[in-house]
């Protein structure tokens, strides 16, 4: 299963999360688009949270605006980080899954509707996946979406917090190229970001940028404890050809824009 990869010489797109650009105000996500525009950046990675009935993934009116918008700053929708599912996760026996599923699909497909190529599915926090049990649950509520997924072409990466071997025998558990996984940069304790590259790479869908120092403490691209290249020349190996996102964990335009042109110099 390559599905996941790209490469041939294409360029990477180059993205950040909603909420992390620098002059970006809480709820204004139209001017992020603007911003994003104005810093050369190829796509928005927008966050599907709050209240799903009014949120403009989820109305005609609001995904009419983020075309619109995306076609006149030429910024792309790459991607959605569902936060929604951390508070709703599929697979904590929550009494209301059967209700939450049609959310799922319907966020499925307005990505559609504005060219999101997929879904990033948070299984952290207090959504983490704890045991067999919980990821057999999952494997089977997110088996009810993968037709919606595969006929909208949209993709359900799974950001998890487990060892290297374990997301492999996720991903693997799906066998549809409508799932893959996430991959965040940051410090992973005793396990090399190398070492899980190798052992799930080809399911890597999308990729989060930051750079942090061992114990924790954010840090400007390339002055932390993160082996940025040496990711970026796995991910190569790998012929990923996802979209590289910025989370913007340090504040400020001057560094947003140091980290932007990092990450450019190492992707070039």
């Amino acid at each position: 299963m390559t599905g996941h990869a790209g490469g041939g010489g294409k360029r990477n797109p180059v993205g950040v999360a909603q909420g992390r650009l620098p002059g970006a105000t809480e709820g204004d996500w139209q001017n992020e688009f603007f911003i994003a525009s104005r810093l050369g950046l190829d796509g928005m990675e927008l966050v599907f949270d709050g209240d799903p009935a009014t949120h403009p993934l989820m109305t005609d009116p609001g995904l009419d605006m983020i075309r619109r918008i995306s076609a006149e700053t030429g910024v792309r929708a790459l991607s959605v980080h569902a936060s929604f599912f951390e508070r709703f996760p599929l697979h904590k026996g929550n009494s209301d899954t059967d209700s939450i599923i049609p959310v799922l699909k319907r966020l499925i497909r307005g990505c559609r509707k504005v060219r999101a190529a997929q879904i990033v599915l948070p299984c952290t926090g207090e959504a983490a996946i704890e045991s067999s049990a919980e990821m057999a649950v999952l494997v089977k509520a997110l088996g009810l979406c993968m037709t919606e997924a595969i006929t909208c072409g949209v993709n359900i990466s799974l950001l998890c917090q487990l060892p290297p071997d374990r997301k492999l025998t996720l991903v693997r558990e799906f066998d549809s190229p409508a799932v893959s996984l996430a991959f965040d940069t940051s410090v992973r304790g005793a396990v090399e970001p190398a070492k899980e590259i190798s052992t799930y790479g080809p399911y890597i869908s999308s990729v989060y940028v930051r750079d942090r120092m061992a114990g924790g403490e954010p840090v400007p691209l390339g002055k932390g404890d993160v082996d940025l290249r040496l990711i970026c020349h796995k991910l190569r190996e790998q012929a990923y050809g996802g979209p590289f996102i910025l989370c913007g964990d340090m504040a400020g335009a001057d560094t947003f824009s140091g980290d932007l042109a990092y990450l450019r110099s190492l992707l070039a």
